[in-house]
């Protein structure tokens, strides 16, 4: 993207989404913009800023590449820190998920497809539920080992 008489704070938002390629040059690199987009920068924002300062509509790769760019970002979502509990068999995993005393504080982890039902299965326990689960489990009459 190429742009002239550029103001500092302008700079300042192309230098963090776009890669700098000359005093007056920028362009898109996915890197870059999964970068700022961590950073609470967003691809919204990008979008609107370059259309506003642009006095053309945004060509077609740019658009699709910054709607593909939308799809990936928004497609994951972090849940915050958990603990992988591994149950000896699907039957123990599924009593603990659905009991009344345990089920608010733990939830069954998807199984790999090349696993089978006579392997382990996996509870997922979120961090500021681990207390309460292991109160619960123990009403349940299972403990869950200490962390050595």
């Amino acid at each position: 993207m190429a742009v002239q008489q550029l103001a500092r704070a302008e700079r300042l938002v192309l230098d963090s989404f776009l890669q700098s390629v000359s005093d007056s040059v920028w362009q898109l690199e996915q890197g870059k913009l999964l970068d700022a987009i961590a950073q609470g920068r967003s691809v919204d924002e990008l979008r609107k800023f370059l259309a506003a300062n642009s006095g053309e509509a945004l060509p077609q790769s740019v658009a699709q590449f910054l709607s593909d760019l939308q799809t990936r970002t928004t497609s994951l979502q972090d849940l915050g820190s958990a603990r992988l509990i591994r149950c000896s068999d699907a039957a123990l995993a599924a009593l603990i998920a659905n009991d009344s005393r345990t089920k608010a504080y733990c939830f069954l982890a998807d199984q790999p497809k090349a696993m089978t039902t006579e392997q382990a299965c996996f509870l997922v326990v979120p961090t500021e539920t681990e207390t309460k689960f292991r109160n619960a489990l123990k009403k349940l009459g299972y403990s869950l080992p200490g962390l050595g």
